[in-house]
């Protein structure tokens, strides 16, 4: 979308920008991982997201949790949210 296309939709245009990368030394990322051990946190992570989103797999439409059950939830099917807008009874 343009500028003048987000201005034009009446909402001002903001740039996203990329998260701002912290400057920490090495030795001190060192000792945080040391105290705060990680094992497995990718994995970890990814169950949780699954488990908490399982029983209401409707609020996985649209954003990063459907690809979470889509990977790890047999017969999971995504909604499809252009279809459903398109498809919708509202008069245009």
């Amino acid at each position: 979308m343009s500028a003048s296309v987000g201005r034009t939709a009446g909402r001002p245009w903001r740039r996203r920008r990329a998260p701002r990368r912290l400057n920490v030394p090495e030795a001190d990322r060192a000792a945080v991982v040391a105290l705060h051990p990680r094992p497995g946190f990718k994995r970890r992570i990814l169950g949780a997201f699954t488990d908490g989103v399982r029983p209401k797999p409707d609020t996985a439409f649209g954003n990063v949790k459907a690809d979470v059950l889509a990977h790890y939830v047999p017969g999971f099917e995504r909604g499809d949210f252009v279809r459903t807008v398109l498809d919708s009874p509202w008069a245009e």
